[in-house]
């Protein structure tokens, strides 16, 4: 955790509109939708807690431009051999819970049939468009799977290009279920941490003491 701790060097002066570009920002907001926050088989309601830190970023940054990402299986979905059905396509659990929908009718919308967002055919299709970002702030659950991918593979490809490009992940805006005996969430989300860092991810909090 040393590693990690000495990565958390940017708090919320780090987003001071004298020293951020914001519009060259973009938030990447990683399923915060209904059949992971509040019913469903892979929902957990403590995911809720990181909506605070959401609605302060989006307000520490008014310009940045967000991107939701949002799983919408159909019902055969090859993902359902690993997982529990969840978030069908067109169905409640697959909506933008409540408290950030708003935001989202403003944003692009990115519909995903996988854990990783990156693959998406509306992402990975119009990746120069979305490299004109420097700097990409990333939000959402669940921290060890759909955050943990996308951020990795946006990092990787980062690296792949020497591109000069920064990917921060916001500490007490992400997090992942709990399921007793099967999914810890302190330790899924410890692994989280030290795997993202490991790759020269940057941590930021929005309050201090969290997380």
């Amino acid at each position: 955790m040393a590693r990690i701790q000495s990565s958390i060097n940017e708090t919320l002066p780090w987003m001071d509109q004298n020293n951020l570009n914001q519009s060259d920002s973009l938030i990447v907001i990683v399923d915060m939708i209904k059949g992971f926050v509040e019913a469903g088989n892979m929902a957990d309601p403590k995911i809720a807690e990181t909506i605070p830190a959401h609605l302060q970023l989006f307000k520490a940054l008014p310009l940045a431009d967000h991107l939701y990402f949002v799983d919408a299986h159909l019902k055969d979905c090859q993902e359902f051999a690993s997982f529990p059905e969840h978030c069908l396509k067109g169905s409640q659990e697959s909506e933008i819970v409540d408290a950030l929908k708003e935001d989202s009718l403003h944003s692009k919308i990115i519909y995903k049939n996988s854990t990783n967002g990156f693959l998406a055919p509306d992402f990975i299709d119009h990746l120069d468009d979305y490299m004109r970002y420097n700097r990409f702030i990333i939000t959402g659950c669940c921290s060890d799977i759909c955050v943990l991918q996308f951020t990795l593979s946006l990092q990787t490809y980062i690296h792949e290009h020497d591109l000069k490009k920064q990917v921060y992940v916001v500490m007490d805006a992400i997090d992942t279920y709990h399921m007793e005996g099967v999914h810890d969430a302190k330790r899924f989300n410890e692994v989280s941490y030290q795997l993202l860092s490991a790759a020269g991810v940057r941590f930021v909090k929005m309050k201090e003491g969290t997380k």
